[in-house]
């Protein structure tokens, strides 16, 4: 999805990391200035929050019992929207919510808080 719509971008799985703790994604992400993706929110605020400066956090947030393959592929559609033509999300967060499987928000704030 992110590559049709001109991002350069890489799973997890793709590049040979499926398994890797959190933190030792958090190390790659930092090295090669990335934004990182995810729908493991809880964790990776909290790593994040540890963090001086980051290239971005996208959260991908979807109550359990609405989590499908399809509603996940509407919040990226959704981040992506956001992220638009925006060359930078120095230390961004942006939350995507599936409150309903038709009602998604979309927050984005600043982490570390200044």
């Amino acid at each position: 999805m992110a590559h049709r719509r001109g991002f350069a971008a890489d799973a997890v799985a793709w590049i040979g990391k499926a398994g890797w703790a959190d933190r030792e994604l958090i190390r790659l992400v930092e090295a090669q200035d990335l934004t990182l993706v995810t729908n493991n929110s809880r964790d990776f605020r909290r790593l994040y929050a540890e963090l001086p400066v980051h290239a971005g956090l996208v959260c991908l947030n979807a109550p359990a019992n609405l989590v499908r393959r399809a509603l996940i592929e509407a919040l990226f559609d959704r981040a992506l929207d956001v992220i638009g033509d925006r060359t930078d999300l120095l230390n961004t967060v942006i939350e995507v919510d599936a409150i309903t499987v038709t009602r998604i928000e979309v927050r984005s704030y600043l982490l570390p808080l200044p």
